[in-house]
């Protein structure tokens, strides 16, 4: 079953991350991708 969900932009975007995860290529990531807000969350997402 489909169901819409509304959704708000964020600016600058908002990533969700776990600290105990948190490597090199998500670091490169991060910076490749700009402005951005980090929420930390624990590792089971």
């Amino acid at each position: 079953m489909r169901r819409l969900i509304r959704v708000n932009h964020a600016h600058p975007p908002l990533v969700v991350v776990s600290h105990s995860h948190l490597d090199a290529e998500l670091k490169d990531y991060l910076l490749q991708l700009g402005e951005h807000q980090t929420v930390a969350i624990g590792s089971s997402l």
